[in-house]
């Protein structure tokens, strides 16, 4: 999906067809240098899903996140 997405003619307009009107993008195809390496770091963090997001303080929290949430999540000191 991802590379069709990015390959599209209009990307953020085939993402929000997607997203809003659950029309899966049409088979494309580019060259995509970076997308492999991309695609390997999500595995190896597990962040199989958007949004996954992942914090300076180590927490993985996949999905939406309301805004206090998101903000203290924000807030907390790294880890180092």
């Amino acid at each position: 999906k991802v590379r069709d997405i990015l390959c599209s003619a209009d990307p953020s307009k085939t993402w929000e067809n997607w997203m809003l009107n659950d029309t899966a993008p049409a088979v494309a195809d580019c060259a995509l240098p970076t997308l492999d390496k991309i695609m390997a770091l999500a595995q190896k963090l597990n962040a199989d899903g958007t949004p996954t997001m992942i914090f300076g303080s180590g927490v993985v929290h996949k999905g939406y996140l309301p805004k206090v949430a998101l903000e203290k999540e924000l807030n907390t000191p790294k880890v180092r």
